[in-house]
């Protein structure tokens, strides 16, 4: 069966963080090095993250930096402590954790800061491969851009030049 990767954004509403996380902002001057210039972080012990998934593996990507701490990924009941997000260069886009080989079905997923002394943990994105169709399918990958002509944008609705563009795919926005 063909598999397709699907890229779910640390703002996209299917990921749940309590109320001790707190969107990244473009103070940050390192903000454009996240996936789409975007992160959600938590510097507060037992923060915690959740999401739930359909598939057999995901991959939960973050950066780890001198500010970051540890942290524990929960998997369907199963802990995995002490995972360590420090790192003396800031690092972006790095896996965090993932987790293979899971039998197919729904799955849910915790991550919690375990760090003290008010250190980071941060999601970027979340990477949950699915398989669809059958046997002997084929998949084709297309990537149609903001600005192509099948889109069609009616003013003043829509702004041709939001805001932190830069932060958006290929630095065009709608």
């Amino acid at each position: 069966m063909p598999s397709v990767t699907t890229l779910i954004d640390d703002k996209v509403p299917l990921i749940k963080y309590d109320n001790t996380w707190a969107p990244g902002t473009s103070a940050d001057p390192l903000a454009d090095a996240y996936y789409l210039g975007t992160f959600t972080s938590n510097n507060v012990t037992n923060g915690a993250v959740m999401w739930s998934f359909n598939g057999t593996a995901f991959w939960i990507y973050g950066a780890k930096r001198p500010n970051h701490g540890t942290y524990t990924v929960t998997v369907d009941g199963a802990s995995y402590a002490n995972i360590d997000g420090y790192s003396a260069v800031n690092l972006f886009q790095q896996v965090l954790f993932n987790k293979s080989e899971l039998t197919q079905g729904m799955h849910t997923v915790t991550l919690t800061n375990t760090g003290t002394g008010s250190l980071y943990v941060g999601i970027d994105l979340v990477r949950p491969p699915s398989e669809v169709g059958g046997a002997g399918d084929q998949l084709v990958t297309q990537t149609v851009q903001d600005t192509d002509p099948s889109f069609q944008y009616q003013a003043p609705a829509w702004n041709r030049n939001p805001p932190s563009v830069n932060f958006f795919n290929n630095g065009t926005g709608q």
